[in-house]
């Protein structure tokens, strides 16, 4: 399983693409739970399904930079991110390519994942989030 690059307004960080499915999945299911999505959270989340679910091999893109380009939007995927992050700490200590939590996500995990790192994960993510311009 490789890396990518995540990058938002700025220098990026590493993360696997293991992970990166899993947080994307996370985020999907959380998107679909709202009760009304406008039209640029309707193209994230079919972006972020297919990076979420294909088989790429050049790593997993979630194009921060191309969704995310207002105030608006940056606070929506900050709540959306708080909100999959606790249900992520819902699922427990591990999570399997056959849990139900990735049932039709997450194609490239196929080992068991601990939690632990893909909580980690989310907190760099929703710090690089919140940096300024």
């Amino acid at each position: 399983m490789g890396s990518t690059t995540i990058e938002f307004r700025g220098p990026g960080y590493e993360a696997s693409d293991g992970t990166l499915q899993v947080w994307l999945h996370f985020l999907v299911t959380e998107i679909d739970k709202r009760p009304h999505i406008d039209s640029w959270l309707k193209e994230v989340r079919e972006e972020w399904e297919l990076q979420s679910t294909a088989g790429f091999d050049f790593g997993v893109m979630p194009g921060l930079d191309r969704f995310v380009t207002d105030e608006d939007q940056r606070e929506t995927i900050l709540s959306l991110s708080e909100r999959a992050l606790h249900a992520l700490q819902q699922k427990g200590e591990v999570i399997s390519d056959n849990s139900p939590a990735l049932k039709g996500g997450a194609s490239r995990v196929s080992q068991p994942m601990q939690c632990y790192p893909i909580a980690t994960f989310y907190g760099t993510t929703v710090s690089v989030l919140r940096r300024s311009d």
